[in-house]
């Protein structure tokens, strides 16, 4: 799990993450960074993992839609590569970081709207209490204890 390495990716072998929270890429924030992206390039690569013949977004889904909105400007996305850190992670450990980066990401721009976040929150909160329950419940029944 903590192999990772740095490549530049075709953004067309990218697929976004299914329980992403973050559904609303538009308005007058998204345009900026789709100006920012535009004129300095990315800054910060995104996060991906290995997922069938191509790759999964974990975190930089604003990144990775303004770079495809710019490349499209421009041709297309094929071809298009993105700077990205390319981790094996578990589809638990992939979920944590999807989470913790929107959480972050709200708290530094007004994008991420409060149902979005709420929702993300809950489905978090919901993912990991299961995982919990399912770690407890084994470990106490193959250590033996009763209630």
């Amino acid at each position: 799990m903590n192999n990772q390495s740095y490549q530049e990716i075709d953004l067309a072998k990218i697929t976004p993450h299914p329980d992403n929270p973050r559904t609303n890429f538009a308005g007058p924030e998204f345009e900026e960074f789709v100006t920012s992206i535009r004129e300095q390039g990315v800054l910060v690569p995104v996060m991906l993992r290995p997922k069938g013949k191509g790759f999964q977004l974990v975190a930089g889904e604003r990144r990775f839609r303004a770079l495809s909105r710019v490349a499209s400007e421009n041709g297309g996305i094929k071809g298009r590569k993105t700077p990205s850190i390319v981790r094996e992670l578990t589809d638990d450990y992939a979920f944590d970081i999807l989470m913790i980066e929107n959480l972050h990401c709200s708290r530094c721009d007004q994008h991420l709207r409060f149902p979005e976040n709420v929702g993300g929150v809950v489905m978090w909160f919901v993912h990991t209490v299961a995982i919990s329950f399912v770690l407890t419940s084994n470990w106490v029944v193959r250590s033996n204890i009763h209630y």
